[in-house]
């Protein structure tokens, strides 16, 4: 059968200098929303879980800097025999970073401009597809692990189009 766990994290926290700046420190509460959903299933020799989370930081003082992440994940793991295991995970989250971007800062460094600048969150989408393989009993003093993920990260502003990027990652432990 299917097990459905809802979970609700909820915080609130105080930063001081929440955009990194050495001249202009701004500060805010910042109350955290998770909200969380985990469908899971298992099997004698499988295991599977969907995860949808929506994360949400609202700045009290500052309401460009407030953001909203969505993240949708699928992993499984199959037991093939007691030497034998694959696992597999799939995985898309559309995130909302605040920062500072130093690239908008005038050349003169002015605080004046400083100050009045507009600041814009880093927003980018990425997608995770990885597998691996085990070998090796759970019980063994030695197992060996074979892994690949490709990972695809797609900048929605205009500030970060050139950081766009295709990964490959190949490992072993």
């Amino acid at each position: 059968g299917f097990e459905l766990t809802p979970t609700l994290l909820v915080g609130e926290s105080y930063d001081d200098n929440y955009r990194g700046l050495d001249q202009d420190e701004r500060a805010s509460w910042i109350t955290s929303i998770e909200p969380s959903l985990l469908l899971s299933a298992e099997t004698r020799n499988a295991g599977y879980q969907l995860r949808y989370t929506v994360s949400s930081d609202i700045y009290h003082d500052d309401s460009d800097a407030t953001n909203t992440d969505h993240i949708l994940g699928l992993k499984s793991i199959m037991e093939l025999s007691s030497r034998h295991r694959v696992g597999w995970n799939l995985g898309y989250s559309r995130i909302e970073n605040t920062i500072n971007d130093d690239r908008t800062v005038p050349d003169d460094g002015g605080v004046e401009e400083l100050l009045n600048r507009r600041f814009e969150n880093e927003r980018f989408d990425r997608a995770v597809a990885g597998a691996n393989y085990t070998f090796g009993a759970r019980t063994a003093l030695n197992q060996l692990e074979f892994g690949a993920e490709y990972q695809r990260l797609r900048y929605r502003d205009d500030f970060n189009e050139d950081q766009d990027r295709d990964t490959v990652t190949l490992g072993t432990t």
